[in-house]
């Protein structure tokens, strides 16, 4: 019994690890897009759209903002008051 303990344990650990690599798969390769949609001109209320529209929690968006290089400031009072 032990033994089977044993692999469902190592068993959720690899679910989890999975998960988060692919969650970090996925969230660099949204950040690159936004990336090339700001290099192509669009503008902050763009970027959230994009984040949006591929179902980026939210309360990621700053950090995410951030590593595009909004200053934090702006992004605070982005998000306070988005307008659109």
């Amino acid at each position: 019994m032990r033994f089977v303990e044993n692999i469902a344990s190592i068993g959720r650990q690899l679910t989890v690890g999975v998960k988060q690599m692919t969650s970090e798969f996925v969230r660099n390769i949204h950040l690159a897009t936004a990336q090339r949609l700001k290099e192509q001109g669009a503008d902050l209320y763009g970027i959230v759209e994009h984040f949006e529209n591929v179902y980026m929690p939210m309360d990621e968006l700053p950090q995410l903002l951030g590593q595009l290089g909004y200053p934090q400031q702006d992004l605070k009072q982005f998000l306070k008051n988005p307008g659109y």
